[in-house]
């Protein structure tokens, strides 16, 4: 009888005792559980977060904007190049040309129109090969006006020189687009390098990284 009652008595803490073992159980089971399937995604995780002191990024490597930025300026220059070598032969075609001319065929007007176009083709070579400024940029579009004047000229009045007049027609158009081109780069501050006159396109392309 005394057993029954101590029974009775004490069995709300044994059921207690026993509820929260079971509890314990479970709690520690969705634990484990929890660990491991998060362990699994951090395995299957494709983007690391995370840099290994041994891994560190280089302080100068490039981010993908500064590699496009990159991309488009080398791009800018190398057009900058071979624009300035197209129009320079340009202009040499148009100066042999004239020069081949005997001046016992030119009369003094024609001589006088060959002189001054030669004189403003070798300025306007002069500064195209040149790294450019605002400055030469300037003096480049005001030479270049002047020399598509001089065009004009001899196609209307001097008849000896007209068969030039259409190439040098050719190189002030072009030495027009290039420029454009100039102007573009410098408002970026992409800026043509030294381009001489007798060296090699691919030379000059070289230096440009």
């Amino acid at each position: 009888m005394l057993q029954d009652n101590f029974k009775f008595k004490y069995r709300p803490v044994i059921f207690f005792i026993l509820f929260y073992l079971v509890m314990q159980s479970c709690d520690s089971s969705d634990k484990s559980k929890s660990t491991t399937s998060n362990d699994e995604h951090a395995a299957n995780d494709t983007i690391n977060y995370t840099i290994n002191p041994a891994e560190k990024v280089p302080l100068n490597k490039f981010t993908p904007a500064d590699e496009v930025e990159k991309a488009e300026r080398q791009k800018m220059i190398l057009m900058q190049i071979d624009s300035t070598y197209a129009a320079i032969g340009l202009l040499d075609e148009v100066k042999k040309e004239m020069t081949d001319l005997s001046p016992a065929e030119l009369t003094v007007a024609e001589r006088n129109k060959k002189s001054k176009t030669i004189f403003h083709i070798n300025i306007i070579q002069n500064e195209l090969t040149r790294a450019v400024d605002a400055s030469i940029l300037a003096n480049l579009r005001i030479k270049t006006d002047e020399l598509a004047g001089i065009s004009n000229e001899l196609e209307k009045n001097v008849s000896h020189l007209q068969t030039v007049a259409q190439k040098l027609n050719k190189a002030t158009q072009c030495i027009g687009r290039l420029t454009n081109i100039l102007a573009m780069g410098l408002s970026k501050g992409w800026i043509k390098p030294f381009t001489p006159k007798n060296a090699s396109v691919t030379t000059v392309k070289s230096t440009v990284n």
